[in-house]
């Protein structure tokens, strides 16, 4: 069931909290290595699948979409820094220093695949996409130093004789093979 608000803000426990701008995201994530991608089908706080993002610092990043009547999205991805935590289980710690044990893997196939690739890497920057997508909804990309890309894009599942709700899309691009030419 969808959150029963809409709108610019993120609904929270009794009250709205604002999304993060975007310029203070770029500035916290640029450079950081990820530690863990972990992706939860939801729904999430807004109805939409939640991506959480975990850094090498231990700062978090929770990725959600969300219905939006104030802009010219009618689906925003919505983003939240969360500060590092101040306790770290020795579980925690392991998995900072040797990374995600193989059985800890996302049962999904797809999301899976998508962690062994993401994990460890370092964000080189974010690129936002001005013009809505083809459906309305906003997107934007991570930019890793090897030259990959995780494309975001927020979209809306439209079921029959339900209310639309929001959905994170995803996709993960290699970085482009360089070949050498010897003659």
């Amino acid at each position: 069931m969808p959150f029963p608000t809409d709108g610019h803000l993120l609904p929270g426990h009794g009250r709205a909290e604002k999304p993060e701008k975007r310029t203070r995201l770029a500035e916290m994530l640029e450079g950081g290595q990820i530690a863990t991608l972990d992706v939860d089908a939801g729904p999430g706080p807004t109805g939409s699948p939640v991506m959480g993002i975990e850094l090498a610092t231990g700062v978090r990043l929770a990725i959600m979409a969300a219905r939006d009547r104030n802009s010219r999205y009618r689906v925003r991805l919505i983003f939240r820094l969360m500060p590092a935590r101040a306790i770290w289980t020795p579980d925690d710690e392991r998995r900072s220093r040797f990374g995600r044990p193989a059985n800890e893997y996302d049962p999904d196939p797809k999301v899976a695949a998508m962690q062994r690739r993401v994990e460890g890497e370092v964000i080189r920057g974010l690129i936002q996409q001005e013009e809505p997508t083809s459906f309305g909804g906003e997107a934007m990309a991570m930019e890793f130093r090897n030259g990959a890309r995780l494309s975001l894009a927020a979209g809306l599942i439209e079921e029959v004789g339900k209310t639309p709700r929001p959905d994170i899309i995803w996709d993960y691009k290699d970085p482009p093979r360089r070949s050498l030419l010897v003659r």
